[in-house]
């Protein structure tokens, strides 16, 4: 009985490497093991930190056994990476087939994407692919703490994937909430994980909070066409029905989103609370970007209350933009109208008007970069009074210079020069027929010196900083 230790052997197998009569496989894969042996009846053990690959497909265990006769894999403690796919399976005990794509995992665990685990007596692959699991025990993506029961799974009798259909159907699921069975479904059908816009559940979520305590999301997903689809998310618990709503479309020039949520609960009992957002964004043929945001909510706590957003209601914000390079430098445009709609039927409105042309200016001076630019802003408001701020306008003009260097190979050095001048024109000044000048102006000095240490194997970098800087200010 020959003995190979510590080997890393190539298993081709063709006649050139070992007699074809003891070891007829033709095709090929990698071992790496603590110990491998072939015994006279040519079957292999390979023992200890096991790992076989062929192509992409990787297979760790503590132990395999490849049986010449039946060309079958058995293998021990095993995780198996599955090719191309963010999965890995692992299990006490398993038979593979030659390819290491088909075969049986017994008291597997299934982890997909490190989100969602699936625990099952067995597993069976096809393909290089999960097709069948049998007696599942769990099923949830809750973080699970040992020897503790997730803070909610389901379990099934079985489920089977559909690779036409892109689906896996459940059976017999009974869904439990910290251990204690709640729901039962014969069926359940959930999208491939593999496959992001199929029709049907999508994995649930237990939510919990003060004022509405443990709930439940059971998001359904439906595809509408390559271009738009719906997400319709019921929360149920004990403190509130809700039903949560997404809708997206896809433009050749943009893109739209409405989402929203309604909801009868305990905290208002006599009323219907609700919220709905719209998220807009679209380019124009003349090159102009448009954003637009709006929203309403009933009232100054749903937001809050159940953690859509930290803020207590939406504005409504249109942007207008376009930046062009015209050979020399950058033209900046952008306008925007910002409006805030108060819950006691008051308004506040600002809208805000801009350019700015920037550009690197061309000089053997001084070294480095020197940068010119010129903006104009201008702005009105109306308040929730209904008192109307007429336009404030502003005009800047800014120089600056900017150079770094590097001393040796560590030191890193920057300096920044920079002034600014503004005329401000405000038709609410009393002296509105004399602008205000504002002259602004910055000097500044970096020096950086990284250096990395290294100690058991890791490297550590430090970068030790000094900066300066020096600004004043004049108005008049």
């Amino acid at each position: 009985m020959p003995k190979l230790h510590n080997l890393f052997i190539s298993l081709v197998f063709l006649a050139s490497a070992v007699s074809s009569q003891s070891l007829p496989i033709n095709n090929s894969m990698t071992l790496l093991a603590d110990e491998i042996t072939i015994t006279e009846d040519s079957i292999l053990i390979a023992e200890g930190n096991v790992e076989a690959r062929r192509g992409n497909q990787l297979l760790k265990a503590t132990k395999l056994i490849f049986d010449d006769k039946t060309e079958e894999i058995y293998v021990e403690n095993v995780t198996i990476f599955l090719e191309g796919q963010n999965t890995k399976i692992l299990g006490d005990e398993g038979q593979l087939g030659l390819e290491m794509r088909a075969g049986l995992i017994q008291a597997a665990n299934i982890l997909v994407d490190e989100k969602l685990k699936i625990s099952a007596s067995e597993v069976f692959m096809d393909g290089g692919e999960v097709d069948r699991a049998n007696n599942i025990s769990r099923v949830t993506t809750c973080k699970e703490c040992e020897a503790k029961q997730p803070l909610w799974h389901f379990s099934a009798r079985s489920a089977d994937r559909n690779a036409d259909r892109s689906e896996i159907m459940y059976k017999n699921v009974v869904l439990k909430v910290k251990g204690v069975p709640i729901a039962f479904t014969p069926y359940l059908r959930l999208p491939d994980p593999s496959i992001s816009r199929a029709r049907g559940f999508l994995m649930p979520s237990l939510e919990a909070s003060s004022k509405l305590g443990t709930g439940l999301r059971i998001p359904y997903f439906v595809p509408i066409n390559d271009d738009k689809d719906l997400l319709i998310t019921p929360l149920l618990s004990a403190e509130t029905n809700t039903l949560e709503y997404r809708y997206r479309q896809a433009f050749k020039n943009g893109n739209l989103t409405v989402s929203g949520a309604l909801s009868k609960d305990t905290i208002y009992p006599n009323e219907l609370r609700f919220f709905i957002k719209a998220d807009a964004s679209f380019v124009l043929s003349s090159g102009y970007r448009v954003n637009f945001q709006t929203g309403k909510v009933s009232d100054d706590g749903y937001l809050g209350d159940y953690g859509y957003f930290s803020e207590d209601k939406f504005e409504t914000r249109i942007t207008l933009k376009k930046e062009e390079f015209d050979g020399w430098g950058t033209l900046k445009q952008s306008a925007k109208l910002v409006r805030n709609d108060f819950f006691d039927n008051t308004t506040e409105t600002k809208v805000t008007i801009s350019a700015d042309y920037s550009r690197s200016i061309d000089q053997n001076l001084l070294p480095g970069q020197v940068t010119g630019s010129v903006g104009f802003t201008t702005s009105s408001s109306k308040a929730r009074n209904e008192q109307v701020t007429p336009f404030t306008s502003e005009i800047t003009s800014k120089l600056s210079h900017n150079y770094a260097m590097q001393i040796g190979k560590r030191l890193h050095i920057s300096t920044l020069a920079k002034t600014e001048l503004g005329i401000s024109l405000d038709p609410e000044n009393e002296n509105s027929n004399n602008p205000q000048y504002q002259i602004k102006n910055k000097v500044g000095f970096v020096a950086r010196l990284p250096f990395s240490i290294s100690r058991n194997k890791v490297l550590q970098t430090i970068e030790p900083v000094f900066a300066l800087n020096y600004g004043n200010q004049t108005t008049d």
